[in-house]
């Protein structure tokens, strides 16, 4: 994937899940939206949880 340094990538529609989280670090993006996925979740708490351990993953991957 081509970069410019100075332009960060954010996708910030469809996020619902650790998953959708993990997915799009993986792509590439730096950052990722995810307030509508966490006040539509039964447990805010549990849904915060999950994506930041999906973020970190996917981080953690994308940088060995």
């Amino acid at each position: 994937m081509l970069r410019h340094p100075e332009i960060q990538v954010l996708q910030g529609t469809g996020i619902s899940n650790g998953k959708d989280v993990y997915n799009i670090i993986r792509a590439g993006a730096e950052a990722t939206g995810t307030t509508s996925g966490i006040m539509k979740a039964a447990d805010k708490e549990a849904m915060v949880d999950e994506m930041l351990g999906a973020l970190r993953r996917a981080w953690n991957e994308n940088h060995k």
